[in-house]
């Protein structure tokens, strides 16, 4: 088994991987470091990337037990993980807007409700599959969620609570 990856996925990380300048994290609290380096590794071939995601639990026969350990866990884990980015990058207060500039707007893709806060806290916050708790949560929080070509015509900082 493997993992699915979204439509154009592959295609975005191997574009993003060719370019220096982008530092590329991936954050999961769902699949294990395991899964997630082999499936990288399989649909986008040499990437460099960091790593955010539990690992998987072994019997002491060496035979997966399914279980997961150790964080990312839960949405402020994903929260902590950006704003430790963040913060490492040059920013001097992660609760604000401002920036130094010198590594570009941060973007956080994501597909959960435990997406959810990183996608509001990032420069850019973008919304991939059709998870429709994650709508609901949206629209029950007054998140104004655009269209992602929108993303070209807004000035950033953008406005806080939009997602596109």
């Amino acid at each position: 088994k493997r993992v699915q990856f979204q439509a154009g996925a592959a295609h975005l990380l191997r574009a993003a991987g060719a370019k220096q300048c982008i530092a590329l994290h991936v954050v999961s609290v769902n699949w294990s470091k395991d899964l997630i380096r082999a499936s990288i590794k399989k649909e986008v071939g040499s990437l460099e990337y960091e790593l955010h995601s539990p690992n998987l639990l072994f019997d002491e026969k060496g035979v997966s037990t399914g279980a997961l350990s150790g964080p990312p866990s839960t949405a402020l884990d994903k929260l902590q993980i950006l704003e430790g980015l963040l913060q490492a990058r040059g920013e001097e207060d992660v609760s604000g807007r401002e920036s130094d500039g010198a590594w570009g707007e941060s973007v956080f893709v994501g597909d959960s409700v435990t997406d959810l806060a990183a996608m509001l806290r990032a420069d850019v916050g973008i919304v991939v599959g059709s998870s429709q708790s994650l709508r609901l949560t949206i629209d029950q929080l007054g998140v104004r969620l655009l269209p992602l070509v929108a993303v070209l015509n807004e000035a950033l900082p953008r406005a806080p609570g939009t997602i596109y």
